[in-house]
């Protein structure tokens, strides 16, 4: 029988989708302003992978991903997805969302992300928030799956994921607790204690 232990904590990320460049900068923002700085993030491009968010947000629709400068607990995913939700409240227009926030985690095995849809290949975590494991580290670089949305299976999203992934593994080479909880750099010649 394996033993219980919590969970390494996570690194927070987002992917953002907004009417217009405008609309994204403010997201930024406001994930900033509210949440943590934000870590890396990716160039802004035009989103052209499918119509569905037309109607709500026009013809031409922005994407950026964002790494935040902060750690999680992956049980804390639903929290974070219920936050976003509230965040899209404010740019709510007459045919619905302007933004789109998808909150999610990277750890150096996966990205999962956060949704309020069901899937086969979804897990309820809270009720009405599954998560989705969008991702995964094989061959030294991140990659799709089957049901990986086309955007996050494009090779700037790939290239991106794994350019936080290393930051992420940087972090935690160079960083270790000692027994008594205290932070040290592992690289430090001194001994703990």
């Amino acid at each position: 029988m394996g033993a219980i232990a919590p969970a390494a904590p996570v690194q927070p990320i987002v992917g953002l989708l907004a009417a217009s460049l405008s609309l994204l900068a403010e997201a930024r923002a406001a994930l900033e302003a509210e949440f943590a700085p934000i870590a890396l993030a990716s160039e802004p491009g035009e989103w052209a992978q499918s119509g569905y968010y037309r109607r709500e947000m026009g013809d031409r629709i922005w994407r950026q991903y964002l790494a935040l400068d902060a750690r999680m607990a992956p049980d804390e995913l639903a929290d974070l997805k219920r936050w976003t939700n509230g965040l899209e409240d404010r740019w709510h227009g007459p045919h619905g969302r302007n933004v789109n926030v998808d909150p999610g985690y990277l750890d150096l095995l996966r990205v999962v992300l956060a949704s309020t849809k069901d899937a086969a290949h979804r897990v309820a975590i809270a009720p009405g928030i599954y998560a989705e494991p969008t991702l995964h580290f094989v061959h030294g670089r991140f990659a799709a799956w089957p049901h990986t949305y086309r955007d996050f299976a494009a090779a700037t999203a790939l290239d991106f994921f794994t350019a936080v992934r290393a930051r992420f593994r940087a972090e935690r080479v160079l960083k270790a607790c000692t027994r008594d909880g205290r932070r040290r750099w592992r690289r430090d010649p001194t001994p703990a204690g």
